[in-house]
């Protein structure tokens, strides 16, 4: 047995580190075992929560034969109890506990379906209006730098969103479609308390998803069109097709049910089609348990660009910086798993193997390719 399978055979005993956790307090764990603060305390919470005292006992018994029967991990426990900790009501929690532990599911899947019921579990009606402005601020006095937070309702949300871009885009030297770092945003943020713009309100341009129907396949390009074939052995543009199906307005994708986007028909902005219909194909990054919303990701290549991955839809999709970053671009050095497009959709492949998984996120069922 070397190091690997130690580690594997110690990740399957996670009832038993809590077992032997509870009752220290986390500096000893942090002596003892050589954990973070952050984790000693995580650890003790978990260890309290599974076998400590409670007015749910039956309830706590479940969980943990359930715990122990799907041999979870430290980390898929101590997650499962963070989710459920974020419930007000205990008995809601403790169901919540034994729903997550009866999974016997890698920890990706369990902690994507535990967000999604907490989701549900804590949804309430909107409130009537939008809620009061709320300001707070922090100061790291080491580092000699101010934080704001600032929390508005949705619309008012929006048009900040919106006025921040368009300033950005006017102090911005290129153009360019890539999304707006955070240093940017912030001398937009400047330039608008200081009065050098106004609020624009969120501009929405519809984009009408089409699916090919059966018996048509793409065969060719047509200058910045592509060429259609039919079973009954005609050809025809991409622009004849949408002009004999639908009358222009806003933007109209042309999706391919297998290998997703094909093309984009509006004149003014022809230069981002790629960027238009992969944002309108994935709403939000697809990487299972990310939320962020596609105008914020980038372009990402399945197959990466240096190793020869053309640019062209059925290779693109939008990811987050983050998980654009990790991305294994290297699918002979897994290591966090990549993006692939399975069935034309875009779909995360673990580095360990098994089916790719989609991000369960509810906006995530919304992009076009859901819809056609």
């Amino acid at each position: 047995m070397n190091v690997l399978d130690e580690i594997a055979a110690l990740r399957r005993r996670g009832l038993d580190i809590l077992r032997a956790a509870h009752g220290h307090a986390p500096r000893d764990l942090v002596d003892r075992a050589r954990l973070s603060l952050a984790e000693a305390r995580a650890l003790v919470r978990a260890a309290e929560a599974y076998l400590g005292p409670t007015r749910h006992p039956r309830k706590q018994r479940t969980v943990v034969a359930a715990a122990e029967r799907n041999a979870h991990s430290l980390q898929t426990l101590t997650m499962i109890n963070d989710h459920a900790r974020r419930l007000r009501d205990p008995a809601q929690a403790w169901a919540l506990r034994g729903e997550l532990t009866a999974m016997c599911a890698p920890h990706d899947t369990i902690r994507a379906h535990a967000a999604a019921r907490v989701r549900e579990l804590t949804a309430t009606e909107p409130a009537a209006g939008e809620p009061e402005p709320r300001l707070t601020r922090r100061i790291d006095h080491q580092a000699r730098t101010m934080s704001f937070s600032l929390l508005v309702g949705m619309r008012t949300g929006a048009t900040l969103q919106a006025s921040l871009e368009a300033m950005a885009a006017t102090l911005r030297k290129e153009a360019s479609t890539r999304p707006f770092s955070a240093e940017e945003l912030g001398a937009a943020h400047l330039g608008l308390l200081a009065g050098e713009g106004g609020l624009a309100d969120p501009v929405y341009t519809p984009l009408i998803a089409v699916g090919l129907p059966t018996g048509v396949e793409v065969v060719g390009e047509n200058g910045d069109d592509i060429l259609l074939g039919a079973s009954d052995g005609s050809t025809f543009t991409g622009e004849e097709f949408i002009n004999a199906t639908l009358s222009e307005h806003g933007y109209v994708g042309l999706y391919h049910p297998v290998t997703g986007g094909v093309n984009l028909y509006e004149d003014r902005f022809a230069n981002a089609k790629q960027r238009t219909l992969a944002e309108a194909e994935n709403l939000i990054c697809p990487w299972p348990g990310c939320g962020r919303p596609a105008v914020q990701c980038q372009v990402h290549h399945i197959s990466a660009h240096k190793n020869g991955g053309q640019t062209a839809m059925v290779n693109l999709t939008m990811a987050c910086r983050y998980h654009n970053g990790v991305n294994d671009d290297d699918p002979d050095d897994a290591r966090r798993g990549r993006l692939v497009r399975v069935d034309g959709h875009v779909r995360w492949q673990p580095p360990g193997g098994g089916p790719p998984r989609t991000n369960d996120h509810p906006v995530n069922r919304l992009g076009a390719l859901h819809l056609i």
